[in-house]
């Protein structure tokens, strides 16, 4: 059986740091690997009002996307870069629901496409800084069932 592998990724160095201990891992091995980035939610567009103007949550869609493009593709090629068979690696984007968290949503997508292992990238933070802040690895960890969670830090 092969292993999919579900990478998240986004502009920190934490998941700069995820995305090179996974290419730097996966040298030599079969696995596959479905790269995704997190897009919040925009809020449901209104009804058309006659203008051909795209209306602002439209926009910030687009912008959210654009900007977000360039971090997946870095990551595809760093992972070429290293070896992965171009054909095992696909990339995509992860649009929550509203009333969905980022690490449901990631667990979500990693059941759906059977993956076996989940990689996320986490800063570490002072110790009073992390009793107020929430990071998306905590809540993966707590949550994820039939699924291993790497947590790169």
């Amino acid at each position: 059986m092969m292993n999919t592998i579900l990478l998240a990724v986004d502009d920190s160095p934490a998941s700069a740091k995820a995305i090179d201990y996974l290419a730097s891992w996966l040298k030599g091995t079969a696995a596959s690997v479905r790269v995704v980035h997190v897009l919040p939610h925009a809020t449901t567009v209104a009804a058309k009002t006659g203008s051909d103007r795209p209306s602002r949550s439209e926009r910030w869609l687009a912008m959210s996307r654009e900007e977000a493009q360039p971090i997946l593709m870095k990551a595809v090629e760093r992972l070429k870069r290293d070896g992965m068979d171009p054909g095992a690696v696909e990339e995509g984007f992860l649009y929550l629901h509203p009333d969905v968290t980022a690490a449901q949503g990631l667990i979500d997508v990693a059941h759906e496409h059977s993956c076996t292992t989940l990689v996320v990238g986490r800063n570490a933070l002072p110790w009073h800084r992390e009793l107020f802040h929430h990071h998306i690895a905590d809540e993966l960890v707590k949550k994820a069932a039939g699924c291993t969670i790497w947590v790169v830090e």
